[in-house]
């Protein structure tokens, strides 16, 4: 038996259903009992359900993970906004602390001056 004589059997072998020819294959030989294709086809049938619901949780996730990920962009955008709004608040925040310091150090000179001036 040559190396490549299982492989050209079971080349020969490979038959689609006609109902769908894409959907679904079955291997057949003439040695082997029609229980036992209907069997090969059985296992092939749930491996095909097996693999079409595979593809499906991966478009799901796929998509789940597309949606993440947008999310993501305009969560990192919202965040970025809203940093330099911060930076910019707080630069308002400092000047103003700056301007009360300077107005509580004349208020305190003007009430020096009007207590050297009552006294």
């Amino acid at each position: 038996m040559d190396v490549d004589e299982p492989r050209s059997l079971f080349l020969e072998a490979l038959y689609f259903t006609p109902e769908d020819p894409m959907s679904t294959f079955t291997l057949t030989n003439p040695e082997t009992p029609a229980a036992e294709t209907a069997s090969s086809g059985d296992d092939f049938s749930i491996l095909e359900q097996r693999v079409v619901r595979a593809v499906q949780l991966l478009k799901k996730e796929r998509d789940a993970r597309s949606t993440a990920e947008a999310n993501a962009a305009t969560l990192q955008q919202l965040l970025d906004e809203q940093s330099s709004q911060l930076a910019e608040t707080e630069g308002r925040l400092r000047a103003l602390e700056q301007e009360r310091e300077q107005v509580r150090g004349r208020v305190e000179r003007m009430m020096k001056q009007l207590d050297e001036v009552g006294s």
